[in-house]
């Protein structure tokens, strides 16, 4: 087998395994067009080229659709998107925010537990992500120790993602979580041509690694946890246990 058929086989391989970690949650038909186009086959490639360039990536592959797989579709009401994973080796576990390989709160989490009023839970958010709540990063990967990295290489897929959430789900909330989240704002708020006009709503806050590195005393968006239940209980849709 040459070089190049090689490579090719690689490629595949990893794109049916990828795909097959999103049937059983539902999002493998939901984001079937994208999974079977050559965006996301440009997607692999890229990182295929990063493993080659010896510029190691985290989540590792196993892991980076976790979110998809804990948060099932039909159960999905709450789409929280931040900013990196954590670029720290063998931290991101590929569902936004939550440290389950370590056990161990990194700052960000722990500024979010003390909003919610707790210093000892469980830094595994999979709890979160099972009970509707879609926890993504920007990107879903990102250059070990190198933050904003691979935001090009996962913003079409992301951008696929809303799209679909949004024609296909009513009453969803987006929670943006700093200024790189905040970019996605104009695809949540852009009409989707030919789709129905469900309805979605906002709610917009810095990242708590912000409040990490600015060493402050809490973090100013710690209201979000109140606001998201507030929310949640006026569609019928119940609240979080966070």
């Amino acid at each position: 087998m040459t070089t190049v058929e090689q490579k090719t086989s690689i490629i595949s391989d990893t794109k049916t395994k990828l795909v097959a970690k999103l049937q059983e949650s539902g999002w493998g038909e939901v984001l079937r067009l994208f999974l079977n186009s050559s965006d996301f086959e440009s997607v692999i490639q890229k990182l295929y080229d990063e493993v080659k360039m010896d510029r190691r990536f985290t989540p590792g592959l196993k892991h980076v659709f976790r979110a998809f797989e804990q948060c099932p579709f039909s159960k999905t009401k709450v789409v929280m998107i931040g900013q990196d994973p954590y670029f720290t080796p063998g931290v991101a576990d590929g569902i936004a925010f939550s440290c389950g390989l370590t056990g161990k709160a990194q700052p960000s989490l722990k500024y979010m537990f003390n909003a919610i009023g707790s210093h000892e839970q469980d830094p595994d958010l999979t709890r979160w992500a099972n009970q509707g709540i879609l926890l993504l990063n920007s990107a879903l990967t990102v250059q070990m120790n190198k933050p904003g990295t691979h935001y090009d290489i996962w913003k079409d897929f992301l951008i696929f993602v809303i799209d679909q959430i949004r024609s296909k789900k009513d009453d969803v909330l987006f929670v943006l979580l700093g200024k790189q989240a905040e970019t996605f704002r104009e695809y949540i708020e852009s009409p989707i041509l030919g789709a129905p006009v469900y309805q979605h709503q906002i709610i917009s806050v810095s990242h708590p690694a912000s409040a990490a590195y600015q060493k402050a005393r809490e973090w100013n968006g710690g209201h979000i946890f109140n606001d998201i239940n507030e929310w949640l209980k006026s569609k019928n849709l119940g609240g979080i246990s966070w």
